[in-house]
């Protein structure tokens, strides 16, 4: 594939896409949802909203900082699954 070089556009034009028009889609809904219902989970087959949030920072760590951008992949995506509790929601989108 390319070089770390060629890849760095592509790296700005994804993390402006994702903090230009993502995040801000996620902010709103977080600011719409019932306090508690940030981990809820109706039933075992569905993940929470904070599981979204987990998930979609563990993708962009894994796929861009790593993939792209050279940065250490630590990701444990089963954990992300896994989590039925963490931090507050606002604290879940900083991070991503």
């Amino acid at each position: 594939m390319g070089d770390t070089l060629s890849a760095r556009p592509l790296v700005r034009d994804m993390a402006g896409y994702l903090r230009e028009t993502y995040v801000p889609r996620l902010a709103r809904a977080l600011a719409v949802l019932p306090p508690g219902d940030l981990w809820w989970r109706p039933h075992a087959g569905v993940i929470s909203f904070g599981t979204v949030l987990l998930h979609l920072t563990g993708n962009v760590r894994q796929w861009i900082c790593a993939g792209l951008g050279g940065a250490p992949d630590g990701r444990d995506r089963a954990a992300e699954f896994a989590a039925t509790d963490g931090p507050e929601g606002a604290v879940l989108l900083e991070r991503l």
